[in-house]
């Protein structure tokens, strides 16, 4: 494109078409939301962006730079960072950039965002117009998961509680039943239904 003029540029994958059980949609890449308190056992919840290369593909891995948009931004010093270098890996067209929440400075009372920008140096451009930032919202705050809905806890795990999904990621490994068949769901409620009874605790699943 005469517009980059042969000069390396970069740019973030802003969505994706997906096709699930529950529908087919446009699901935005460039931005997530994280409730640390879904992540027990974890310290720092890391987060991959998809950042895309326009022009030759690279012989050596090469760094770009980003910068913190204040303005857009209301996370505390510490709750956030970036890898000490950025770099994009050579002979790839496509890589990850990794976002970083330290869940154990962040209270359990508020949610907080961050905005990165890719921003130009010596070695890329900056692609396409509003392709350029990703943002992360996050929280520490005790709630249920949204795939918790009411089919799971009819038909799965029960009425939810912290010490029960805790339980859960304890005994499974499984933080999530989102993109689980049926079958993955009940084998999963079974371990933990298995493990209630073994250790007499004070919680019910439904599963059979």
């Amino acid at each position: 494109m005469d517009y980059y003029n042969g000069n390396r540029a970069l740019y973030f994958e802003r969505e994706q078409f997906i096709v699930t059980e529950n529908g087919s949609g446009y699901v935005r890449l460039d931005t997530v939301n994280l409730n640390l308190s879904h992540y027990p056992g974890i310290n720092e919840v890391r987060h991959p962006f998809k950042i895309r290369l326009i022009g030759n593909v690279l012989l050596e891995d090469t760094e770009y730079e980003m910068m913190k948009i204040d303005s857009l931004s209301t996370a505390k010093e510490g709750m956030v960072s970036l890898p000490d270098r950025l770099l994009f890996k050579k002979g790839v067209v496509v890589d990850s950039l990794w976002v970083t929440v330290h869940k154990n400075k962040v209270e359990t009372d508020g949610e907080y965002y961050v905005t990165y920008k890719l921003i130009e140096n010596e070695n890329f451009t900056v692609g396409y117009t509003g392709y350029t930032m990703v943002k992360v919202w996050f929280n520490n705050l005790i709630k249920a998961p949204l795939w918790w809905d009411k089919e799971v806890e009819d038909i799965f795990l029960g009425e939810w509680s912290q010490e029960k999904f805790e339980i859960l990621v304890q005994v499974t490994g499984v933080f999530s039943f989102e993109g689980l068949s049926a079958t993955e769901k009940r084998k999963y409620s079974l371990q933990l239904k298995e493990y209630i009874e073994e250790n007499n605790l004070s919680m019910t699943v439904p599963v059979y």
